[in-house]
């Protein structure tokens, strides 16, 4: 079984600019568990509450929402199986005080509904892949590795684009563009 992983970090993760939202919580004190990831549900949004790590004093971000794609296949009876998930990373994201506001907060939401489609995106390919076992692995490699490079593109696109979730009218054309595509993309 091969497992892979992807992180949006930088390349591919909310850094919004702008000294919008700061609200930022810090990480759970040291008697608590860590907050634990969870996979991407079109009926579970972030929450201001979802971003538990230390914001990052030296950046110039208000926000970053890390995530992971995790990929992972296995050889059959039939063939290869494969495996996506989309999970955020509660313990990785943060957002600063004093500017925890609905703006970023769906602006962040966008970043991981984008990881998202991602995702979807690559479930379809794994499954149209038509190899063996013995060659699937190299295939799945180079879909996932393809996978985390449009990912990466993607999500600094709509960063660029909205101006980091301040351009109002160009964040709401995204919004309706990351809603169509979770419509249309196959689960």
């Amino acid at each position: 079984m091969t497992t892979l992983r992807l992180r949006g970090l930088l390349a591919a993760i909310a850094i919004a600019m702008a000294p919008l939202c700061l609200f930022g919580k810090s990480a759970p004190a040291s008697d608590q568990s860590p907050p634990q990831p969870w996979e991407w549900s079109a009926d579970r949004r972030l929450t201001l509450e979802d971003f538990h790590a230390a914001p990052d004093a030296t950046s110039n971000g208000a926000a970053l929402t890390v995530y992971e794609i995790q990929a992972r296949t296995s050889c059959e009876v039939d063939g290869p199986a494969f495996w996506v998930a989309v999970r955020f990373l509660p313990g990785q994201s943060w957002i600063k005080p004093p500017q925890r506001v609905a703006r970023i907060l769906a602006h962040e939401q966008g970043h991981f509904d984008l990881a998202e489609v991602s995702g979807r995106r690559l479930r379809a390919e794994l499954a149209s892949l038509d190899l063996p076992c013995a060659s699937g692995n190299d295939a799945f490699k180079a879909l996932v590795a393809d996978t985390n490079r449009r990912d990466g593109d993607l999500q600094r696109s709509y960063d660029r684009q909205t101006m980091f979730g301040t351009d109002i009218p160009a964040q709401r054309t995204w919004e309706s563009r990351i809603k169509s595509w979770l419509e249309s993309e196959p689960k």
